[in-house]
């Protein structure tokens, strides 16, 4: 949990990392290095990818200080889909969410809020992981329609994905 310049009414902006080295400090280093951090905004990194929501929204609720956010965002990278799905089925709403190239086994056949963002890239998943790309495109992005972003370029690789996902969480207004 961080805190940029948090004034009365804070945007929060929770996120689920991945898992092999897109852990919670990998996407701490991300955030940190290579996104620009925007003020009066409280960012939560989940420990793990299937941190349950309760004890995630427990962590922004604390740093909220009873403070009521101005926004809730929520953004789930790769196996971060784990978590991403427990807080959409948790019956919270949020103004914006980011699948962020998801592993999409946990989000097939769900109900999506009609205020979700995907960007994939199913070349990211290759060797044992391949059936996951085919997943995306064939399975969760149908489910979400027009939502649903194939990031074609061979510069926007998995990490990157993640950058844009949580820059545009991070950013001023709602995206």
């Amino acid at each position: 949990v961080y805190k940029s310049s948090a004034g009365d009414s804070p945007k929060i902006v929770y996120i689920y990392p991945g898992v092999g080295y897109g852990t919670q400090s990998y996407v701490d280093g991300r955030i940190k290095s290579k996104i620009e951090s925007a003020t009066n905004t409280i960012t939560v990194i989940a420990p793990d990818n299937g941190t349950s929501w309760s004890d995630l929204k427990s962590a922004g609720e604390s740093a909220l200080d009873g403070k009521t956010p101005s926004s809730k965002r929520l953004v789930g990278w790769s196996g971060g889909a784990v978590g991403l799905a427990s807080a959409l089925g948790s019956g919270d709403t949020f103004d914006a969410v980011w699948y962020a190239d998801p592993s999409p086994r946990p989000l097939l056949g769900k109900s999506h809020p009609s205020n979700v963002k995907m960007y994939y890239r199913p070349e990211n998943w290759s060797g044992s992981l391949s059936s996951l790309g085919t997943m995306q495109k064939d399975q969760l992005a149908p489910e979400l329609g027009g939502r649903a972003q194939e990031i074609e370029s061979g510069d926007n690789n998995h990490n990157e994905i993640l950058d844009q996902a949580v820059s545009e969480a991070l950013a001023e207004s709602k995206t």
